[in-house]
């Protein structure tokens, strides 16, 4: 008994003086730690999303996480994807073994009770409707800066979850088991406690950011972070103690606590013209709406650890009426309709979502392009690829309004824990600057915005293309930042062909005027007909005054006198005439119509 009192005072010396041990080792001149985001694949299946690489334990084993602000960090036993009650999504990211390390350092000695999901974390268990069983422990963590495993910050005695058998469920029973873990960014109290099941003992250990703080790892509590999205190869972005400015397009909108004022929702297009279902000209205000009706505002959530737009059915279903998609009651999401004409031209056009924010009498609004609002569903949950748009109905009970990754793959987030700051900006597309890493000091209460920052409309111009208005025969979409619309060849053609109709009506033009002044000529003498005349030739060497006759299939000969008249249709004193069958013709004295390049003359021109 005194030996297993002693172990667990040792331990508990341990846990101590890992809450103490970075007390004097804070460093506010540290550099802010890149974490490698989207290098290590994405995940579903409500997805795609990408994932960070995280190291944990001792042994260094490299788990697949998502960023979140769930209360925890939150690692995924390998059993719970093993055994037969188990509806992992494929392909299976790396999972947690328990290893010799873990036997070391006595975390397995460090396993609370099994817990409910609610008591894992509350407000994720009611948005995710989840079911099974995890434990709280103790483990250790390494930061590798920028994915570099040379170099080392370890953080010993984390508190950490890990699931053994966590399912996100939907109501008409449909579930996955969830085989990726959540990266806390959770801060607001720096220690977390729970009794051990063993001997009931309370462990105090820090939470992640706080930890690394401490240590002198990162100047600040803080994040800043985009999450990117993985169907349109735009990578993610997460920093500790600092931000990425490249991801942060105009002044963020600052929050003294975790949520913002949502105080307006619409649809509009930045270029070209609109695809809505509904035909109504865009921009379409309006849609924040509850219980029948527009309503002034509600306060949302940001948080990047739950997938959907958890928001009143009202305004899922004002959008919805828009846009061509389906509500399904067995997911609680709304399905593309992907054979609709419509859905094609709303996802690869900027067609986009206006979310309008407000904080302390200051407003922003973030522009979500729709094409991120195409998301997947995947195996287990479906047998083939289904395309949802993430609005997922939410009435308030056990958790307020969020809006998770789907909406943050748009947005940029940061936030200051030291200050009790939340900080909510554009993010761009694709096409966005250089990274440039800022610090974000533990005095700041408000961040800077990238130089010089791009419209956010440019940094889509490579991945969307302006619809051309159906209303015109021709269009033609200029964009400042990219070659769009018709293409240098269809333009040159069409001038081209402009031009040689102009050229073709200006040689009608002149041949009427030639009729016409031919007309005119015709009382004039015969010794200034004689004079205009041009010479012609004999095949025998005679000067002739006009092309000789030749027999026709009557039989008639030769004639000589040249002067036989044979009066043309409308025409009067004209005179016909063949050239000998040996004799080069000599061509009137006629302008022909020249061929412009790239267009063709027709034959009785030539």
């Amino acid at each position: 008994m005194a030996s297993s009192s002693s172990y667990y005072l040792s331990l508990a010396v341990l846990a101590f003086s890992a809450l103490v041990r970075g007390q004097y080792g804070i460093d506010h001149s540290a550099s802010p730690i890149i974490l490698s985001y989207g290098n290590n694949g994405s995940v579903g299946p409500d997805g795609p999303w990408w994932t960070i690489s995280q190291s944990v334990n001792v042994d260094e084993q490299y788990m697949s996480m998502l960023p979140s602000l769930s209360n925890n960090t939150l690692i995924v036993n390998s059993s719970a994807c093993s055994s037969q009650s188990a509806d992992c999504p494929l392909p299976q990211p790396n999972l947690f073994s328990w290893s010799t390390g873990d036997v070391t350092s006595g975390a397995n000695k460090t396993l609370s009770e099994e817990l409910q999901p609610g008591e894992y974390d509350n407000w994720y268990s009611a948005l995710r409707n989840m079911s099974g069983t995890g434990q709280f422990f103790s483990q250790t963590m390494n930061l590798h800066p920028d994915g570099d495993t040379s170099i080392m910050n370890t953080m010993g005695y984390l508190v950490m979850a890990v699931s053994n058998s966590y399912s996100a469920g939907f109501p008409n029973g449909a579930q996955y088991t969830m085989d990726t873990g959540l990266f806390s960014l959770y801060a607001e109290e720096d220690t977390f406690a729970w009794p051990d099941q063993i001997s009931g003992f309370v462990w105090h250990n820090n939470r992640t950011l706080p930890d690394a703080y401490k240590l002198g790892y990162i100047p600040s509590v803080s994040y800043g972070l985009h999450v990117g999205s993985a169907s349109t190869n735009l990578s993610g972005s997460l920093v500790l103690g600092g931000f990425d400015g490249s991801r942060c397009l105009d002044e963020p909108l600052v929050s003294d606590s975790r949520s913002f004022s949502l105080t307006g929702i619409a649809l509009n297009v930045s270029d070209g013209s609109s695809a809505y279902t509904q035909s109504r000209e865009a921009p379409i205000t309006g849609l924040l709406q509850a219980n029948g009706s527009s309503i002034d505002s509600i306060d949302v959530y940001p948080d990047p650890g739950v997938p959907y737009l958890y928001l009143p059915k009202d305004t899922c279903d004002a959008l919805a009426a828009e846009l061509p998609v389906t509500y399904s009651s067995d997911f609680n999401l709304y399905l593309w309709n992907t054979d609709d004409d419509a859905y094609r031209k709303i996802i690869s056009s900027p067609h986009y979502i206006a979310f309008t924010f407000s904080s302390d009498g200051f407003e922003t609004t973030i522009n979500v392009p729709m094409t991120l609002m195409n998301l997947t569903l995947s195996y287990p949950l479906v047998s083939e690829d289904t395309q949802y748009f993430p609005c997922s109905p939410w009435t308030l009970n056990s958790a307020p309004y969020h809006l998770g990754r789907a909406f943050l793959q748009g947005a940029f987030l940061a936030q200051n824990w030291n200050t009790s700051k939340m900080f909510l900006a554009q993010a761009p597309g694709p096409d966005y600057l250089p990274e440039s890493i800022k610090t974000i000091a533990y005095t700041d209460e408000t961040i800077e915005p990238a130089t010089n920052a791009p419209s956010w409309e440019s940094t889509w111009s490579s991945t969307l293309t302006a619809l051309k208005n159906d209303n015109s025969t021709i269009t033609i979409t200029a964009d400042n930042s990219s070659s769009q619309g018709l293409s240098g060849g269809a333009i040159a053609g069409i001038v081209v062909g402009v031009i040689a109709g102009i050229t073709l009506l200006a040689a009608l033009a002149f041949i009427l005027f030639r009729r016409k002044r031919r007309a005119a000529r015709s009382g004039q003498s015969s010794q200034e007909q004689e004079m205009m005349r041009p010479h012609y030739g004999s095949s025998d060497g005679r000067s002739l005054s006009g092309p000789p006759l030749y027999s026709d299939a009557g039989g008639e000969g030769y004639v000589e006198e040249w002067k036989r008249p044979h009066e043309m249709p409308g025409e009067a004193n004209m005179w016909l005439a063949e050239a000998p069958a040996e004799a080069d013709p000599v061509e009137m004295p006629a302008r022909e119509p020249q061929e412009m390049e790239g267009s063709e003359v027709g034959t009785k021109y030539k």
